[in-house]
């Protein structure tokens, strides 16, 4: 059996307010933007650091979704990571990275993306 993988990353500029939320706002957050787009999630960890900073992971059915917060540059990392199973996932990985950069920086602006398509 083949497994297809797409990984989608970006770094994203955010507002200052999602910049100092909490780590229980930002999986509520992911949460969200996951069962929009039709992944679903079946875990979540999340970390604040001292003195600045949050991470936090939602474990999907289909892999992961990451986010870490710079907060004193007002960044964001974002990792996704989708494998097809039964069908294919890449639109639903497509749709979740187009809602994080809504959410995250209220734009709609796709060229912060990178993508890599792993089969094995």
């Amino acid at each position: 059996m083949t497994i297809h993988s797409h990984h989608l990353a970006a770094v994203l500029p955010i507002a200052r307010t999602i910049a100092t939320c909490s780590s229980t706002a930002l999986l509520l957050l992911l949460r969200d933007v996951v069962e929009q787009a039709g992944l679903e999630a079946v875990g979540d960890v999340a970390s604040t650091f001292e003195p600045q900073g949050v991470s936090a992971v939602l474990i999907l059915k289909e892999s992961h979704v990451a986010l870490h917060i710079w907060t004193e540059c007002n960044k964001v990392a974002v990792d996704i990571h989708v494998c097809d199973y039964h069908q294919n996932n890449l639109p639903k990985a497509e749709k979740l990275a187009e809602l994080l950069t809504l959410k995250l920086t209220g734009e709609c602006d796709r060229s912060y993306w990178h993508y890599l398509s792993v089969m094995g």
